[in-house]
């Protein structure tokens, strides 16, 4: 019974999850099965604790049913908008027939094929290795307790946000060290509790688990969509070969679904420009997709206001530089739309009910820049913390990229990706976080939230760079005949 209803909690947030993307999706957008469900999981997963902190707002008791109800509700008005899309089950689903010129199927040499079933038993071993050790120990590290666990326990047992004037833990005053941290994690554990009728110590994190199969899913689907399934599975591999990824899928973190949000948005801002490569129109549903995921990363970790910043300033950039900022208005529309839906109540109640607890970006310069933390990040990126090749592979493929980068519309993916190490490392330059660099309490995990981001952006940029390549030498051999 306790794993039916386990199965339950996550199955229906990840139905609803999985409407909501079909509906931003396009009858002709060659999206497989499980790549919507991949991101139906993590979307509908955010989208339930979000209601979850409207019911608690309103004085509503948690309970299965009540929460049930409301996301019941939602799936409806997600069904009832696409019929009026006219959209049918089959293609809902994916299950509509490829074209026959989509059917063809690329020969592999026996050595390649090869390649793929070892890569396939590699991957699927680690995938079952994460579930095992996930489900196999309860929460054991002491700030993943009293920032997410214990807050989440007592909103379980006060089956409400307990919000009343009169409570002597308001808020889980108490029970939550830093009461304005978003509140995705300990609601997560909470319904997870409340679906199990028990808050178990071991199943109410195993969340961390599915975001880590997702993160390895969405990786290899997504550049598959560029390239062969041999490179697609080669980089789905060295993610899935990421201790700090392995380790956080058995913990009860936020990096690893901060990092998941992440890789959503990335892979759909590619998604964007693509449909304006080819004057697609499906560019728009691609960014109320990108748009709730950098949303849910915010709501996910105070850290992702700096994923906020950076995906908003490379989406601007990207409408200015190619001239389309007067008339993007219904883009901007679209991205922004679900970033100020989850900000805007979430802020105000922060402010209005006075739970903000003055940490963050504190202490902007009070004792000067801190350039003792340069050679720590160094350190750990090349040394201390194991991100694989990822770092040397990136900036080796800036370096010899060249123009055929910079001549083509992927040059804007590095700015989401650039432009969040920067961030970071401007706060770690300027503010007292710099303590949490030299001690080494957060830098790994930081940089671990923008590690698949930057394996998938590593991938297409090279499958591009190399296609360039083939083609000059094309090229050159037919001249030179």
């Amino acid at each position: 019974m306790m794993i039916a209803m386990l199965v339950y909690a996550f199955l229906l947030p990840t139905a609803v999850g999985f409407l909501f993307v079909a509906y931003f999706s396009y009858p002709d957008d060659r999206q497989a099965a499980l790549e919507r469900t991949l991101l139906g999981f993590g979307i509908g997963m955010g989208m339930l604790t979000f209601e979850m902190f409207i019911i608690g707002m309103l004085g509503i008791e948690f309970t299965v049913y009540g929460i049930s109800a409301v996301q019941g509700a939602t799936a409806v008005v997600l069904w009832y908008l696409l019929s009026r899309r006219k959209v049918s089950i089959t293609q809902v689903l994916c299950l509509t027939p490829y074209r026959r010129e989509e059917k063809r199927v690329r020969r592999m040499s026996a050595l390649q094929l090869m390649g793929i079933v070892l890569l396939s038993v590699w991957v699927a071993s680690k995938l079952i290795y994460v579930l095992l050790e996930g489900s196999g120990c309860p929460v054991f590290t002491w700030d993943s307790l009293e920032n997410w666990s214990s807050g989440a326990k007592f909103f379980f047992y006060s089956k409400g946000l307990a919000l009343g004037p009169s409570q002597e833990h308001y808020f889980g005053r108490g029970y939550r060290t830093f009461l304005d941290y978003p509140l995705h994690i300990p609601l997560m554990q909470t319904w997870i509790a409340l679906c199990l009728g028990t808050f178990h110590e071991v199943y109410v994190k195993i969340y961390n688990v599915f975001y880590f199969w997702c993160i390895i899913g969405l990786t290899f689907s997504a550049v598959k969509r560029e390239t062969s399934a041999m490179t697609a599975l080669a980089t789905a591999f060295f993610v899935s070969t990421v201790p700090l990824l392995t380790y956080h899928a058995s913990e009860g973190y936020a990096d690893l679904p901060l990092s998941y949000y992440a890789l959503c948005a990335i892979i759909h801002f590619r998604r964007y420009l693509g449909a304006n490569e080819s004057r697609n129109s499906a560019g728009k549903g691609s960014l109320w997709v990108m748009g709730t995921a950098v949303a849910l990363g915010s709501w996910t970790k105070g850290e992702g206001i700096l994923f906020t910043a950076a995906f908003t300033l490379a989406l601007f950039f990207y409408l200015l530089r190619s001239k389309m900022l007067k008339n993007a208005r219904k883009d901007l529309f679209s991205y922004c739309i679900p970033i100020l839906t989850v900000a805007i109540p979430w802020h105000l109640f922060v402010v209005f009910n006075g739970v903000g607890s003055g940490r963050g970006y504190e202490n902007f310069l009070a004792k000067g820049l801190h350039f003792e933390v340069l050679p720590v990040i160094l350190r750990q990126v090349v040394l201390g913390a194991n991100f694989n090749i990822i770092f040397v592979f990136f900036f080796a493929l800036l370096l010899f990229a060249g123009r055929p980068l910079f001549h083509t519309e992927l040059k804007y993916l590095l700015f989401p990706a650039i432009g969040v190490m920067m961030l970071f490392l401007f706060v770690y330059l300027t503010t007292d976080n710099y303590l949490y660099v030299v001690n080494l309490s957060a830098i790994n995990r930081n940089i671990m939230t923008f590690i698949p981001m930057l394996y998938y952006v590593s991938a297409v940029l090279a499958v591009r760079l190399l296609s360039h390549d083939r083609q000059r030498h094309l090229v050159g051999s037919y001249h030179g005949r």
